[in-house]
């Protein structure tokens, strides 16, 4: 009997392709660079910036190890060949938080009535992978659209060292929340991250097919296949 839920953030309750939040971020670091008189042109800092989304990328993908925003900021300035103080990195952590937070990603159809139907007779978690928007940041991004309220646990990547489908990430979800795998239920758009890593610990697993990958091509099949999040109201 499923007891609980958890869910992926992005692309599944809100959207991934919202700004380019990548365009504002460069800019910052070229201001930084100016503060700190270490003058670089732009192509080298967006080479820069690259570069830590690659090391992001290998972390996810390869190694399935969370990575936080500040080694992603180190990196970069490693690559621009600047040093930076402490103090100086964590403002640029703070300034790159203040993207996301000046304009949220918005929430996708459905999300919000769909958490306020499901609360009601489900507990609910968040399992979420992080790049250069922290877990901290998203928390407040939930808080901004007024969903924080409906989640017993949020498991982020950053903060426990691992990202989806690593057993560890699903495991700290399934402590939280006190249930057994075949009591939760996770919800998420990635075959490969999602689907993979729920089926793999016992969990059920429920694919929001948005065109994102072919289920023959991995090593675990969804229990059930939506492409509108109103559809878990009806098959739960």
């Amino acid at each position: 009997m499923i007891k609980a839920l958890t869910f992926d953030l992005w692309n599944t309750l809100v959207a991934d392709d919202h700004a380019d939040y990548s365009k504002r971020r460069i800019a910052i670091l070229l201001h930084v660079c100016e503060q700190q008189q270490c003058f670089r042109d732009v192509s080298a800092v967006r080479a820069a910036y690259q570069s830590a989304m690659r090391l992001w990328e290998e972390c996810w993908r390869v190694k399935r190890k969370g990575i936080s925003i500040q080694e992603l900021i180190s990196h970069i300035f490693a690559e621009l060949n600047i040093h930076l103080k402490d103090a100086v990195r964590d403002d640029v952590v703070t300034r790159f938080a203040g993207v996301v937070l000046d304009d949220p990603p918005p929430m996708l159809d459905y999300a919000s009535s769909v958490l306020e139907v499901l609360h009601t007779k489900y507990r609910i978690g968040l399992i979420c992978d992080t790049g250069f928007t922290p877990g901290q940041v998203l928390t407040q991004v939930l808080k901004k659209h007024n969903i924080l309220q409906y989640f017993s646990c949020l498991l982020f990547s950053d903060e426990v060292g691992a990202t989806k489908p690593s057993a560890l990430i699903f495991q700290k979800a399934l402590d939280a929340l006190s249930l057994k795998p075949q009591e939760v239920a996770h919800v998420g758009n990635l075959l490969e991250t999602d689907v993979v890593g729920a089926k793999a610990i016992g969990m059920t697993a429920i694919w929001i097919n948005r065109g994102e990958g072919d289920p023959k091509k991995i090593s675990y099949q969804p229990d059930h296949e939506i492409k509108h999040l109103y559809e878990l109201i009806h098959i739960l």
